[in-house]
């Protein structure tokens, strides 16, 4: 087959959106297809001393054997204004038809995939499957613009917010195929689109990628991923200020938002020598200091938003073999539970957080059971095999069977 991607975060960008598009394409060209991706030239997550040079357009590179096209954008961070933002997902949009077009010229494409959010690469996906008589598959990691106004910054009467809602649901119904990420935004979309099915492929982690020889730090505790308001990060500083007297130290690693909040509120509760901030790293750094930790820490706020979410970060620490402590509540709550892999207590409570840690850090059996328990749990959900998921729903669609990289019955639904 040959596939047509669009995702505007793409490695070298870290981060959920950019380590799902490149794993699941990554391993469709392994597996023999031609895939091609359309991104933005990187400013989203990376440093400005390292964004690519775009005064002569767009950019293409081969990476893994994907064929990657970098489509100049108005720059923007995940620390920018909203509007800042609106306006580089925006650039995107254009720019991904103008660059899609170009392409279409020259190749024709079986399956278009747009993933979301930003909701314009969906505008992008339907546009080019259109033209290029292709299947249009939606792939739905969070709803939007329902994830803004849980974040306050936009009322559900905000004329952008109820724009945007309707072309979703154009979007969710004009797709052949529409694809989510988790239990809860499976059961959200069926519902808001009557008799339409919603193909469930989890995130994961790619296991090719576990290649860390670290050796682990007794009483490192590491927390990776983005700094922002869902994360709910400062939950876990004011925790470490309850287990003072332990011999422990965690580490941050990543950026976003809330990175100076969390500076600011670390030093105010003078746990400056116990935490420690990385800044932006690449994913293979990241895994490094997992690699490196003797637990891994999670948080979220709590939500009806936050609560339907799977962090991608869980399933890497669990193919590094980290157990795992949690403030948080709903579906990545009991999968936690229910595979064994680490303890949780309920968000936004520092002091129930402070008293798991210190269960957690005192009984090494412990520790070592769910370690042992996150291997498995890892492999069961392993990039690789969503990815073999991926391409039997685009088999199905595209009438095209190639039998090679099937994994007998398995399947999540």
């Amino acid at each position: 087959m040959n596939v047509l991607l669009i995702s505007q975060i793409f490695p070298p960008e870290a981060g959920a959106a950019a380590n799902r598009a490149f794993a699941h394409s990554k391993y469709w060209a392994k597996f023999g297809h031609k895939v091609t991706v359309i991104c933005e030239t990187p400013c989203y997550m990376i440093d400005e001393v390292k964004r690519y040079d775009t005064r002569k357009g767009s950019i293409t590179e081969k990476i893994n054997g994907i064929d990657c096209i970098r489509v100049p954008v108005f720059q923007a961070s995940n620390k920018s204004s909203i509007k800042r933002r609106l306006l580089n997902q925006i650039s995107f949009m254009f720019g991904a038809i103008r660059y899609g077009r170009r392409l279409l010229k020259k190749q024709r494409f079986d399956i278009v995939i747009a993933s979301s959010p930003p909701l314009f690469a969906g505008i992008v996906g339907k546009k080019l499957a259109r033209k290029a008589n292709a299947q249009f598959i939606f792939e739905v990691r969070d709803l939007w613009p329902e994830s803004i106004v849980a974040m306050g910054k936009m009322s559900n009467k905000n004329p952008v917010v109820m724009i945007a809602k309707r072309v979703a649901n154009h979007l969710y119904k004009k797709a052949d195929a529409l694809v989510t990420v988790t239990k809860g935004l499976k059961r959200r979309l069926e519902n808001r689109i009557s008799g339409k099915e919603v193909i469930l492929i989890y995130n994961g982690a790619d296991l090719s990628e576990i290649t860390s020889k670290s050796k682990m730090e007794k009483g490192l505790l590491v927390y990776s991923g983005i700094l922002g308001h869902f994360q709910s990060v400062d939950v876990m500083v004011r925790g470490l200020s309850f287990v003072k007297e332990r011999d422990v130290k965690c580490l941050i690693v990543g950026d976003g938002p809330e990175m100076q909040k969390l500076k600011e509120e670390t030093k105010r509760l003078g746990m400056e020598e116990k935490v420690a901030f990385t800044g932006s790293v690449s994913h293979k750094e990241a895994l490094e200091y997992i690699g490196k930790a003797d637990v891994c820490l999670v948080s979220m706020i709590d939500s009806p938003i936050t609560n339907e979410a799977l962090p991608s970060k869980v399933f890497e620490y669990a193919a590094c073999g980290k157990p795992v402590v949690a403030s948080l509540a709903g579906e990545m709550a009991d999968m936690i539970k229910e595979y064994k892999i680490g303890l949780v207590s309920k968000p936004g409570d520092p002091v129930a957080f402070a008293k798991i840690l210190n269960e957690m850090l005192e009984n090494e059996e412990m520790r070592e059971e769910f370690s042992e328990n996150a291997r498995r749990f890892a492999e069961l959900f392993s990039r690789e095999k969503m990815a073999k998921e991926y391409l039997t729903l685009m088999e199905s669609l595209s009438g095209k069977d190639t039998q090679e990289h099937r994994t007998g019955n398995y399947m999540i639904k």
